[in-house]
């Protein structure tokens, strides 16, 4: 394993790139630390091992002896590709599609799998891939890692990055997510989640909306407490809950991502709600990505609501209802995520949140607001005035919100600066 500074520079200058200065000042600037980083340095991420970025051919689920070779990468991944076209073509209804050969691929799509045989190649016009793949997922799924209150798996999504890609600063999804490099090199940074880091991060995505190719360089400077590496072929990375990466490809590299979310890390993401909604504004289909994100998280609130991840029935309490768990974790935070929550979601979508929660306070047990404890009598008019008043109406205008769902400044992405899927919120749906 590549992982000293020293390791990281090295592989960045060999050869440099457009990118290299850029990295190496993140090297340099005194606020990283190597992957093998004194245990308080490695306390930013939280207490626990698992809390750490992982790296290592034990954290993938694909076995060294069995990886296919560049050969057969290739051709599972033009299969997989062809029947997502496919698929798609049909869905479409034959839309028009872009030039291709006889393989049903556009042609810098086959221009980059074909590159597959010489990662140190240009490949020009060549762009990113990520599609889900079944025969990865396939050759992985006995193997993958899975955790005892496990709640959501996805499916292995392939990534393919010409040489010289930059993956730009963004937040992993919400679970825990495993990246096996399957073809390649790729130098990592990761940034613990901590309310600095996130705090930039945000500003970030709201100034990507402006500015979007001038900011990236000063927010990646300004985070602290990152963790640097190589990984190379056979080894997966594995980042926890809503940490900051940035990566480049050193050569073309192919990715296989899962990620798997656990009711602990899905409680812990409602306090991230502001951070997901300027992410959605950067992205050309935002709106898109911010509809199926609200359907999931409406979802998950009905399935914490009805006490389906609590050990116990928390109906059996009076206020304030069980001590710990997911429910105490959203009645605690509620009144301080409301605001982005509202943000979050359209009026019709509002309105069901706020049916939701009707419900819910009407099944609770006693007089009083399991939200803040103020009496309140148990009847539908007086709790849902009360909800109005105290946990929703004074910030129910912000529901009025901008949902265009796209960055305006931003185009189609250059194969030099992507979020392919598999390392943000478009790869992991929050659902019971």
């Amino acid at each position: 394993m590549l992982t000293s500074l020293v390791a990281v520079r090295n592989a960045l200058q060999k050869p440099p790139s457009q990118h290299t200065p850029f990295f190496l000042s993140l090297v340099d600037n005194g606020k990283n630390r190597p992957y093998r980083a004194r245990p308080e340095v490695r306390l930013s991420f939280g207490q626990y091992e698992s809390d750490h970025p992982g790296l290592g051919k034990k954290l993938s689920p694909f076995e060294t002896s069995k990886l296919p070779s560049e050969e057969a990468l290739r051709t599972l991944l033009i299969n997989d590709l062809q029947a997502i076209r496919r698929k798609s073509s049909l869905e479409d209804g034959n839309a028009t599609q872009p030039p291709t050969d006889t393989t049903g691929l556009a042609d810098d799509e086959l221009a980059l799998l074909n590159g597959l045989a010489d990662p140190d190649a240009e490949i020009e016009g060549a762009h990113v891939l990520s599609f889900p793949s079944p025969s990865l997922d396939e050759i992985c799924s006995d193997s993958k890692f899975l955790y005892d209150d496990q709640t959501r798996e996805t499916m292995t999504v392939a990534t393919v990055l010409p040489r010289d890609t930059l993956l730009d600063l963004q937040h992993s999804n919400e679970g825990t997510t495993f990246t096996t490099l399957l073809l390649g090199t790729i130098v990592w940074f990761v940034w613990p989640p901590t309310k600095h880091n996130l705090s930039i991060l945000q500003k970030f995505y709201e100034d990507l909306t402006t500015e979007p190719h001038d900011t990236r360089t000063h927010a990646a400077n300004e985070l602290e407490g990152g963790v640097s590496f190589v990984q190379s072929t056979g080894e997966a990375v594995r980042v926890p809950p809503l940490c900051l990466v940035l990566c480049l490809s050193l050569k073309t590299s192919v990715l296989a991502t899962y990620s798997v979310a656990t009711h602990t890390q899905l409680a812990g993401m409602l306090s991230k709600l502001p951070l997901l909604v300027a992410w959605f504004k950067t992205e050309t289909d935002g709106e898109s990505k911010r509809k199926d994100f609200a359907l999931a998280f409406l979802a998950h609130m009905t399935a914490i609501l009805e006490g389906k991840f609590e050990s116990v029935d928390p109906m059996q309490f009076k206020y304030p209802g069980p001590e710990e768990g997911p429910l105490r974790s959203l009645l605690r935070e509620w009144d301080d995520i409301k605001s982005s929550v509202a943000r979050l979601l359209d009026p019709a979508e509002s309105e069901q949140m706020i049916t939701m929660w009707n419900e819910f306070l009407l099944k609770a047990s006693g007089r009083k607001c399991w939200i803040c404890g103020d009496q309140v009598r148990n009847k539908p008019r007086d709790l849902r005035k009360h909800y109005d008043i105290k946990h929703w109406s004074r910030i129910e205008n912000t529901t009025a919100n901008d949902h265009d769902g796209s960055h305006k400044g931003k185009d189609k992405q250059s194969a030099h600066t992507a979020r392919p899927e598999g390392f943000d919120d478009d790869a992991m749906e929050v659902v019971a």
